[in-house]
């Protein structure tokens, strides 16, 4: 019978069911989710501005964070509509939405030296008659281009 006193934590925890734990591990999730939204968004927008040669010290930093932050939390406010699981796929949805839209744009900049409108988007089948320079373009960015795939891999490993 020698047992370990259970400390102070482990009575609550105890006597409550587990309940204060799990309480305190569904808190540490909601404030995951509450930063990674506009991490993610401020993260995307940096290495759009790193990866295409932009100025990076100027006041368009400042309305970049600000904007992310803004947006971030929007999304957050929406996804908090959804329960548990739902707030996940979404959550999934909108990052491979994100991945795709800023690593086309980092793309698109890399052949034209612009980024692409909605018309541009909307009309983006008529770009495969190029499929030799999007090809060569491919192999010269891929490195860069893995940048925009890093948001996916924080939500696999934090799914733990």
């Amino acid at each position: 019978m020698n047992r370990k006193p259970k400390s102070h934590q482990e009575n609550l925890d105890g006597q409550n069911g587990g309940r204060v734990g799990r309480a305190r591990r569904k808190n540490r999730l909601e404030w995951r989710h509450l930063v990674f939204m506009p991490m993610m968004l401020l993260y995307f927008e940096l290495c759009l501005r790193i990866t295409t040669g932009l100025t990076f010290f100027d006041i368009g930093l400042l309305y970049i964070f600000m904007f992310s932050i803004a947006g971030g939390l929007l999304l957050n406010f929406l996804f908090s509509f959804f329960n548990a699981k739902g707030r996940s796929v979404v959550t999934w949805i909108a990052t491979v939405f994100f991945v795709l839209f800023f690593g086309s744009q980092f793309f698109y900049y890399t052949i034209f030296g612009t980024f692409y409108t909605f018309y541009s988007m909307v009309n983006g089948g008529a770009a495969f008659q190029f499929i030799n320079t999007i090809l060569t373009t491919l192999a010269k960015i891929w490195l860069p281009l893995l940048l925009y795939f890093v948001p996916i891999a924080v939500l696999i490993v934090s799914r733990r």
